[in-house]
């Protein structure tokens, strides 16, 4: 009785931790992409918004291959051998920073020859940039998977302040770019990772036995087919109109779509925490209690979440013109005819990780890969009549709609499965 008394509450502290850790590192980049769209003239911004998509797009890849596999195999298979599991995994780290960097580099390149420099800048400081965030990225999770939540919370905390007074430094000094953006971010990050990473390697216990690279390989192969094919899919159906628009309505129309956007990241930090601990707590539910029905456990956090998204985006949508006014020094109010789709999305994204994580705590992530592939398709033949038709508008409609249809599909599947 007592073990069970103690660990609880350890358990609860250490869950406060992580989110409090997430929501902190997501304050620090929308801090860091607000301040960027005061100050940047709205085609650099549009430049870094869409390198920030980019670096999203690759970093979807890279959780899928590296770092979610870490979080398994960390705790399971190579336990009692983590230095050299560690080893493995970043060697395989290093090959995929510096593969998509140099495609980067290859890609500024393009585009300076094609007189887009703005964008080959925001290419080449996300060349650099990439590989830091990326290793942060990894290296927050390793303080998951060994405990040291507190490692991670010191880590974000340094962050949010290195980077923005990074950016306050750069602004003052007229120093302050696309580039030296994703430079200042990637540098930050590189070195809070290695500090990390280093950290954890005194800590962790001496390996016992060998460890077969192909053996590590083959683990993360099989775990992140499905996971990369869920990314590409995702990113398919509609998260990639962050790269579409500045090629189709130009750089101009990119920053206004990623200013809209940031006004609603508050609603992301709310998903990633559904994802983040929702799946362990319904998959521990639902093993405690077989005759727990899926509706009786969900349906009340969905109606709750779900009324709130959706106050806090009619709240957005009536005071767009204001609010756009305080957040932003450049203005951005030709594009507040955006909210009320952005604020339709949200809703509908919120409700949908609520279904979609209990599916996933039932093991059933090949419906919720059915269900990206529906929304696929939707949007790939809605998304060019609608662009055509309705330019900005239509474009993001097109991403609502493919939202709404994988929404539709999650709460089918779910309902058949707790039927």
């Amino acid at each position: 009785m007592s073990d069970s008394s103690h660990s609880s509450p350890r358990f609860r502290v250490r869950d406060l931790l992580v989110l409090f850790e997430q929501a902190l590192f997501s304050i620090g980049n929308l801090g860091a992409s607000i301040l960027a769209a005061r100050w940047f003239p709205q085609s650099d911004y549009g430049a870094f918004a869409a390198g920030v998509g980019l670096l999203f797009l690759i970093g979807g890849f890279h959780t899928a291959v590296i770092s979610e596999p870490l979080q398994v195999f960390g705790v399971q298979r190579f336990r009692y051998r983590f230095r050299l599991y560690l080893k493995v995994v970043l060697v395989g780290h290093t090959i995929f920073v510096l593969t998509f960097g140099i495609g980067l580099i290859i890609s500024g390149w393009v585009a300076h020859q094609l007189s887009a420099d703005d964008l080959a800048n925001a290419l080449w400081g996300l060349a650099f940039a990439q590989a830091g965030m990326l290793s942060f990225w990894l290296s927050r999770r390793t303080c998951y998977t060994r405990n040291a939540e507190r490692l991670a919370l010191e880590g974000s905390v340094l962050y949010v302040l290195l980077v923005l007074s990074g950016f306050l430094f750069a602004q003052s000094s007229l120093a302050l770019t696309p580039f030296t953006a994703f430079v200042i971010v990637g540098s930050v990050a590189a070195v809070l990772s290695f500090y990390q990473v280093a950290s954890l390697w005194r800590t962790a216990s001496e390996p016992s036995g060998t460890l077969l690279v192909r053996d590590v390989w083959r683990a993360h192969k099989d775990y992140g087919r499905w996971s990369s094919v869920n990314v590409a899919l995702y990113w398919g159906s509609g998260q990639i109109i962050v790269l579409l628009v500045p090629a189709w309505f130009g750089l101009a129309a990119s920053a206004g779509l990623a200013a809209m956007t940031n006004l609603f990241r508050p609603i992301s930090l709310l998903i990633q925490a559904i994802s983040l601990k929702l799946i362990p707590y319904l998959a521990g539910l639902y093993a405690r209690s077989k005759n727990e029905r899926p509706d009786n456990a969900v349906l009340p956090l969905s109606v709750f979440v779900g009324l709130g998204t959706a106050l806090y985006a009619f709240s957005v949508w009536i005071g767009g013109d204001r609010l756009i006014s305080i957040v932003y020094r450049t203005d951005y109010r030709e594009y507040s005819n955006l909210l009320s789709l952005l604020g339709a999305g949200a809703v509908v994204s919120v409700l949908a990780s609520v279904y979609q994580a209990s599916l996933k705590a039932q093991g059933r992530v090949k419906d919720v890969t059915v269900a990206y592939a529906i929304s696929f398709v939707t949007f790939a033949i809605l998304v060019a009549p609608a662009g055509l038709a309705f330019g900005l508008r239509g474009l993001l409609g097109a991403s609502v709609v493919s939202y709404a249809a994988f929404a539709c599909v999650i709460l089918w599947r779910h309902r058949e499965v707790a039927a």
